[in-house]
């Protein structure tokens, strides 16, 4: 009555079901260490900051920099009066 040993059919999905509970436990853990070290904030924020100074004052720079570099900063003035020619 008892079974032969070549009918291994539950093996299959016995590994199968191992290797994704680790590999569910991998990815869990991988997730919780980039969380904690804050690595997708770094990745975004640095580049962000050339990008902002572009987009607010025209120079690939941090905005704080290139503030002062902005049209708008220059010394500029104006003559009501017409030049003689």
């Amino acid at each position: 009555m008892d079974k032969p040993l070549r009918s291994q059919g539950g093996q299959m999905i016995l590994e199968a079901i191992l290797i994704l509970v680790v590999l569910f436990g991998a990815t869990l853990f991988i997730a919780e260490k980039l969380k904690s070290e804050e690595a997708f904030a770094s990745v975004i924020s640095k580049p962000w900051k050339s990008i902002a100074g572009m987009l607010e004052n025209g120079y690939w720079e941090a905005p704080e920099a290139s503030r002062t570099r902005h049209p708008n900063k220059l010394n500029r003035h104006i003559s009501i009066k017409a030049k003689d020619i």
